[in-house]
């Protein structure tokens, strides 16, 4: 893997181009919880990755066949330094469904090895209805937590504490996105 950024994007460009040109469908290139990648790598530096956003658009602007689908509890807007609303300007937002409760207990508890006590799960699920943003949202956090403690055990302090300082103004009780710190 190459040392620069760019160069790294475009030899992975080349390989787009090529594995477009033998399917018949689109190929989605996924980015999860995309903002990490801002904020655990790009934010080291922001010249390099303001090349290689600049890259992405421009590949994502003159072809059709890779589409890149990004998903994430931050909206571009608030990620500056580099400023990817500057660089995704013709990025389509799509909302998503309320998921059901069962599906809302696996993305809480599948995609990640931690756990999570069922009175956990429960209030989750109660708090945001299945909403699948403000799922994620409550989830992101908590794995924050996790990762910056190097636990795998959750607790109902975690998710109060979650839900008290990084989701919910209590000022105006709406809906916030506070940054990491």
């Amino acid at each position: 893997m190459p040392d620069n950024w760019l160069v790294a994007w475009r030899e992975f460009q080349e390989y787009l181009e090529q594995l477009s040109q033998t399917q018949q469908q689109k190929i989605i290139l996924a980015f999860d919880e995309c903002e990490a990648l801002h904020t655990k790598i790009f934010k080291k530096k922001p010249e390099e990755a303001d090349n290689l956003l600049g890259a992405m658009r421009s590949f994502s602007q003159h072809q059709n066949k890779v589409v890149f689908l990004f998903v994430g509890a931050t909206q571009f807007v608030d990620l500056k330094k580099p400023n990817w609303d500057r660089y995704f300007i013709h990025a389509i937002p799509f909302s998503v469904d309320y998921l059901s409760v069962e599906d809302t207990k696996k993305l809480i508890t599948e995609p990640v090895d931690l756990n999570y006590p069922p009175d956990v799960v429960d209030k989750i699920v109660q708090q945001t209805q299945g909403h699948p943003a403000l799922t994620q949202m409550c989830c992101y956090y908590l794995v924050y937590i996790a990762n910056t403690e190097g636990r795998k055990d959750m607790t109902m302090a975690d998710l109060d504490n979650v839900l008290k300082n990084q989701i919910i103004q209590r000022k105006n009780t709406v809906l916030c996105v506070s940054p990491l710190p």
